[in-house]
């Protein structure tokens, strides 16, 4: 009788896929993808995030960044200010809205949609 296998250790979450973690964080891709902020890197790697979620993350990032951008020129072009008192409203009109989020998003789970 062949003696059983000893399991192997599976590897540490810090090293699967690190190598193509760290691709995702840092490839310029094609065509180039702004960085995540350091601090979101950071975590990330701490917790061994699937190198297709921090991709994901780098895109919406991006997306978002190129958004604001593009609203913020419109809205310079609009209203004749300087981008950065453009910039300042439109901060100011979104902190407005996100204000009453937790409150919007428990009186939604509170009345759930039966489909």
């Amino acid at each position: 009788m062949e003696p059983e296998p000893v399991p192997t250790a599976a590897p540490a979450p810090a090293d699967h896929g690190g190598g193509r973690l760290f691709r995702a964080l840092t490839a310029p891709g094609e065509p180039p993808v702004r960085p995540l902020p350091p601090e979101v890197s950071a975590l990330l790697r701490t917790l061994a995030a699937p190198p297709r979620l921090a991709a994901h993350l780098r895109l919406v990032h991006d997306v978002a960044y190129e958004l604001e951008d593009l609203l913020v020129g419109h809205l310079v072009r609009a209203a004749g200010e300087e981008p950065w008192a453009a910039f300042l409203a439109l901060d100011e009109v979104l902190g407005r809205l996100a204000d009453g989020a937790d409150a919007r998003l428990a009186f939604q789970a509170a009345h759930p949609v039966a489909a």
